[in-house]
């Protein structure tokens, strides 16, 4: 049988029934002076019980594990370092069954189990702490997300759809879940800069001028800034700063070429154009998904990744209405 540190049963072997052919409960003999089974909890080693019949137990507890038909028992306290997990014993219908040399063998076992609890217990620890991480990570992008929203919906509703795009690419190309995920949180933040540019250039009808396009060129690196001293388990920094690069070098901030540009950014990329092209803006309607395909064809290998391009295209003509 094995107890924990409260005396409650959590796996055992076999089934003892009482009077009435009903299973009893599988805990040794519970003192009423300790509530725990035996005294091994306290001295923190094991107890060797001979003979029930003549242990120093309480008469009732002796009296219980008698007619439950106990004649011997060894208790071991499950514990590792200082830290004792609760108890293994095992009973026998016959007097003296434990000779010393089972008791060691069994007590290596028993200290082999604790291990294995322990090692268990950090696991869940760890992937209790790995799962608050990532409800603080998503609510850090989504407050970050939400602040675009409060501001400029067409931006945050684009940035929604990119993030679905771009993970979609991702898994055609065969990146793996995690890197899929960081993709979408990146892509979801991808023009958070845009905060440092005026509303009204954002949403004004008709061409900008040079002067205000150059103001809203400096979104990626604004974005960058904002978000690049928060630690993400993904490149979200570089992939934000990086999202309109293109692979000939014509893009910006940095003019990054080929494999300069990083892969999430490269399908980033992809993903934040054709998005772009097919959704309505205050200055134009939506694009035909004709002339996305044709766009995405004609810059494939030139200004976009060929196979994000290729991937991202399939998706489109997969896509129900289209």
């Amino acid at each position: 049988w094995v107890v924990d540190a409260d005396g409650q049963p959590r796996a055992w072997h076999g089934q003892v029934l009482g009077p009435q052919g009903e299973q009893l409960t599988p805990l040794l003999v519970a003192c009423a002076d300790t509530g725990s089974p035996c005294s091994a909890l306290r001295v923190r080693g094991p107890e060797l019980l001979a003979d029930i019949g003549s242990a120093a137990l309480p008469e009732a507890c002796r009296q219980r594990a008698l007619a439950l038909g106990f004649r011997s028992a060894v208790c071991l306290p499950l514990r590792r370092s200082e830290a004792i997990y609760g108890l293994f014993a095992i009973t026998a219908s016959e007097p003296a069954a434990f000779g010393h040399e089972e008791v060691a063998l069994l007590d290596e076992l028993a200290g082999d189990m604790a291990f294995g609890i322990a090692t268990l217990r950090l696991r869940h620890d760890e992937e209790e702490g790995r799962r608050r991480l990532e409800k603080a990570l998503e609510e850090t992008i989504g407050a970050i997300a939400g602040t675009i929203e409060a501001r400029d919906p067409y931006t945050a509703g684009h940035q929604r759809q990119v993030a679905q795009l771009a993970g979609a690419i991702a898994r055609r190309l065969g990146f793996d879940e995690d890197a899929v995920k960081g993709i979408m949180r990146g892509a979801s933040i991808h023009d958070i800069g845009k905060v440092s540019v005026p509303a009204e250039i954002l949403n004004r009808p008709g061409r900008l001028n040079e002067l205000e396009f150059d103001l809203v060129r400096t979104h990626p690196r604004s974005g960058h800034d904002i978000v690049k001293d928060i630690e993400f388990p993904w490149p979200l920094a570089e992939m934000i700063l990086q999202h309109h690069e293109r692979m000939d070098g014509s893009g910006y901030p940095r003019g990054l070429k080929g494999d300069e540009i990083l892969v999430e950014a490269r399908v980033l990329a992809v993903a934040d154009v054709a998005d772009a092209m097919r959704s309505h803006r205050p200055y134009r309607l939506a694009v035909p998904l004709e002339q996305v395909i044709a766009e995405l064809r004609a810059g494939s290998g030139r200004l976009y990744d060929a196979a994000a391009a290729e991937a991202c295209i399939e998706i489109l003509l997969a896509m129900p209405g289209k």
